[in-house]
């Protein structure tokens, strides 16, 4: 069966865009980068306008653009193709709702094709490397701020490669805030019905808000059932007391060799599947990209029943990555 189609194409300062769309459907519009700056400046795109809702997305080599907004879930890029720099903003929260991120320093704005890039060759070590900074070791996305890429299925895209963060050689970094302990052993017996628990150290950086598991401490059957999860409702200022938003269903022991555990799971940096029950991201590192991970939250991530397609994928990297590392 023959479809029509639409064919269009736009042209500014010399350069042209083309878009091929079935009839019926609107266009794909690509928005470049024209220069250094803040994404949420006109300026820093050809044409003057920021990238809207359903667009593709490149920053160009040479380029750094800050990502400073807070987007709403209705307004999500396409893909984001990073060929230059893309380095989120740290002091101020903000959130990117996405179907593809592409981190490679290359023209292509192709949504496919991006897994035989690990057979690419060395990269010349002078050559600048795409990347995208969500917080550094050295400046993490602070403690009073949230940096979330929210990885959102469009239609029309490969459901088996797509939503995804993939970095194609580039660099590629996630920091949130640091945490003096993400977990901490009880130093009492929490008793069934109790919205209070009392740790066994201090800590410091947990917030009202945040999301913890208390580990089983019953033994049988039934232990991988007595694990709960609750949500902080007040700190003791000693740091050594949480309250919780519900009472405890079961009694866990706090003295002794088994004694139960409290992991904070929240980080101020998150990566997560905009529909967890539906088209799930994911993400990848392929061979000689760089970069490390610290303190953050990768959420509702992987495809099930799809080979390489993990929450959090170092793809056949070898010794590529000396020096990269999860924290």
């Amino acid at each position: 069966m023959l479809r029509s189609f639409v064919l269009t194409v736009g042209c500014l300062a010399g350069l042209c865009s083309l878009g091929i769309a079935a009839e019926g459907e609107s266009a794909i519009v690509l928005v470049r980068s024209a220069r250094s700056g803040a994404w949420s400046n006109e300026a820093t795109w050809e044409g003057g306008k920021v990238p809207g809702h359903g667009t593709k997305v490149q920053v160009r080599p040479g380029h750094v653009v800050t990502y400073d907004v807070q987007a709403p879930e209705s307004l999500v890029i396409r893909s984001l193709f990073v060929a230059g720099t893309v380095t989120f903003s740290t002091d101020k929260s903000t959130q990117l709702n996405v179907g593809l991120i592409k981190v490679e320093a290359s023209n292509s704005t192709e949504e496919e094709g991006f897994d035989c890039d690990m057979h690419l060759e060395t990269p010349a070590p002078d050559r600048p490397k795409a990347t995208l900074l969500v917080g550094t070791a050295l400046q993490p996305v602070a403690a009073n701020a949230r940096a979330i890429i929210r990885l959102t299925y469009v239609p029309g895209m490969n459901q088996e490669s797509c939503p995804a963060i993939v970095c194609c050689g580039g660099r590629m970094e996630f920091h949130g805030a640091a945490l003096n302990r993400t977990w901490v052993k009880l130093g009492a017996h929490a008793d069934l019905g109790t919205k209070e628990v009392t740790l066994a150290e201090p800590v410091s950086g947990w917030k009202v808000g945040d999301r913890t598991l208390v580990t089983a401490t019953q033994s049988g059957y039934r232990k991988a059932d007595t694990t709960e999860s609750r949500i902080i409702s007040a700190i003791d200022p000693s740091g050594t007391k949480l309250s919780f938003d519900e009472p405890l269903e079961h009694k866990h022991l706090g003295e002794g060799e088994f004694r139960g555990e409290v992991a904070n799971l929240s980080r101020n940096v998150v990566v997560e599947s905009a529909d967890p029950d539906g088209v799930r991201g994911h993400t990848m590192y392929h061979r000689h990209s760089a970069g490390s991970i610290g303190y953050a939250e990768f959420r509702h991530l992987g495809k099930k029943g799809v080979l390489g397609r993990y929450s959090l994928h170092f793809h056949l990297v070898g010794s590529t990555m000396r020096g990269s590392s999860v924290i």
